[in-house]
């Protein structure tokens, strides 16, 4: 599935036991903070996202969160990525997909965002927003509301 902001791929695990969406999009403008947080973390998480900056040609410097969710009785893993443009905002969604399958698509789906490009995107040099993202997760170890 594509449109015009978005593109829909399926990852499929080595061994063809797991497959994943990866949904990849382009937003104008910048994402407000607030929206840049909804985004990556979610109200359903189980556990306290785990995070890597990650660097790509194209796109520059952004930021992953990984999750564990519930959704009714059923858990699900997801990675979220944002990499932020000077008048653009690239996002994309790895899920769901069963929890342990997550490690069996992830590295494709990084692969994919480190080879892909969006005509006209300029990336932002600045890291500050990356760096600050990174630094409001919660770390294992730290408070977590049970």
């Amino acid at each position: 599935m594509a449109s015009d902001d978005s593109r829909s791929l399926v990852i499929v695990g080595i061994d063809g036991r797991v497959i994943a969406p990866l949904t990849v999009f382009a937003v104008d403008g910048a994402l407000s903070e607030a929206d840049q947080a909804a985004f990556l973390w979610s109200p359903s998480a189980q556990l306290p996202a785990t995070t890597e900056v990650i660097e790509t040609d194209n796109f520059g410097i952004g930021i992953s969160a990984t999750l564990l969710e519930r959704h009714g009785d059923r858990d699900f893993g997801f990675e979220r990525w944002l990499f932020f443009g000077e008048d653009a905002t690239v996002a994309a969604i790895l899920g769901p997909v069963a929890p342990y399958g997550l490690a069996f698509v992830e590295e494709t789906a990084k692969a994919v965002l480190r080879q892909s490009a969006l005509e006209g995107f300029v990336a932002s040099s600045d890291r500050v927003r990356v760096d600050a993202l990174d630094r409001a997760v919660v770390r294992f170890g730290e408070e977590w509301p049970a």
